[in-house]
């Protein structure tokens, strides 16, 4: 995950956060490549997904993000997919940053 656990560490810290976050994982990256789908909603929600399934968690959230190419990738932008799977279903957004 791009994001480096900066998602999960504003959460956390939140009051009764305790109570519905339990913890964050960082192999999304290497789940999205192992898997072989790319940047995508699908890979999202196939990330959320096996996310859940492998936590025991009632839901997970996965965000995948793929920088622009070129020397200051960072300030060209992104895309940004969002997959989030709960025990009946999975669904994902994307955007551009």
């Amino acid at each position: 995950m791009f994001s480096g656990g900066h998602l999960a560490a504003r959460l956390a810290p939140l009051v009764g956060a305790e109570r519905a976050f339990r913890r964050g994982n960082r192999g999304a990256r290497s789940r999205r490549t192992r898997h072989q789908r790319g940047l995508s909603t699908e890979a999202a929600e196939l990330v959320g997904h096996h996310l859940r399934k492998e936590s025991g968690a009632s839901h997970a959230l996965a965000l995948l993000i793929e920088l622009d190419e070129g020397a200051d990738r960072p300030d060209f932008g992104g895309t940004i997919c969002v997959g989030i799977a709960d025990g009946n279903a999975t669904i994902s957004r994307q955007a551009r940053l």
